[in-house]
């Protein structure tokens, strides 16, 4: 029960880490050779953009602290347990890794 309940867990906070990803990239921002830059869209304010990039910031962060103290704190109790949920958050990493390279590069 608690290892199911764990790797649930950590499916949903991929899921939060891929949504920070996307708020990032939907906010303009993008790695334009120098460093992160932040588009400028025509069509909306700076409260907006301000809005996505705080969002997005907040979820990657969340994903981040989360999955390591999934990790690296108390977890299920048996060692085949604790092996599980790691497969499970790190392939999460690897997703959402492989997100934000795949989407921030791009510039919009």
């Amino acid at each position: 029960m608690r290892t199911s309940s764990a790797v649930v867990a950590a499916i949903a906070l991929t899921l939060v880490g891929f949504l920070g990803v996307m708020m990032l990239a939907a906010s303009g921002l993008s790695w334009a050779g120098s460093g992160f830059t932040i588009a400028e869209y025509p069509d909306s304010d700076d409260s907006e953009r301000v809005i996505g990039l705080t969002l997005g910031a907040l979820g990657v962060a969340l994903w981040a602290l989360v999955s390591a103290l999934m990790v690296w704190g108390g977890g299920p109790a048996g060692q085949g347990d604790r092996r599980a949920v790691r497969v499970v958050v790190g392939a999460g990493a690897v997703l959402v890794v492989a997100l934000f390279v795949a989407v921030v590069p791009v510039r919009p």
